[in-house]
């Protein structure tokens, strides 16, 4: 048991320190739904360096309401590690 929840420690705080604020126009995913948290998002950003695309998980969304128009910041993180314990980071895909 010990073993098993150092790990799960391990790979958590790893896939906290890889979590990304990423800035968007709007409040609703290309599907047409509103961007909330535990779903997933494709992020294709060359600034980034993720130039084929990754598939992040979203864990917060701040959703803003302005003058200018509607936007969100979401909070991603790779997924994987919350499926198999393996942290994928989307540089090397």
């Amino acid at each position: 048991e010990a073993k098993s929840a150092a790990e799960w420690r391990k790979n958590k705080s790893a896939a906290d320190a890889m979590s990304i604020s990423f800035p968007v126009n709007g409040w609703y995913a290309p599907d047409g739904s509103l961007f909330k948290p535990n779903t997933t998002v494709t992020v294709i950003s060359p600034t980034l360096g993720i130039k084929k695309g990754f598939t992040f998980l979203i864990t917060r969304v701040e959703l803003k309401y302005s003058s200018g128009g509607n936007s969100s910041v979401l909070e991603l993180k790779p997924p994987t590690m919350y499926k198999t314990g393996v942290i994928s980071e989307p540089w090397l895909e």
